[in-house]
């Protein structure tokens, strides 16, 4: 997080807030849905239909770039980590 430039004390409370909600899912794969400019990111959105996942959250730009209609089908949001953060913070 440090090199994505997020302050320390958001990263901390962010910590915090993973520690109270120790929560595994574990989750079956099913077909890869296309989306991504890249083959091989697809297993994310994958995992987050599988998993019902609200918000991936990557720097991955070619995930962050799927289209908005693909993002309307996933019905979830793809975040950057610091906007992720902010929601968490609202």
């Amino acid at each position: 997080m440090e090199r994505l430039q997020i302050a320390e004390n958001r990263v901390e409370r962010f910590k915090e807030r993973l520690r109270k909600r120790e929560t595994v899912t574990h989750v079956q794969l099913e077909t890869r849905p296309i989306g991504s400019r890249d083959a091989d990111d697809n297993i994310i959105p994958a995992a987050a239909i599988a998993g019902k996942a609200k918000f991936p959250i990557t720097n991955d730009r070619d995930l962050l770039h799927i289209s908005a209609k693909e993002k309307k089908r996933f019905k979830f949001g793809i975040l950057k980590p610091a906007e992720f953060l902010a929601r968490l913070e609202e």
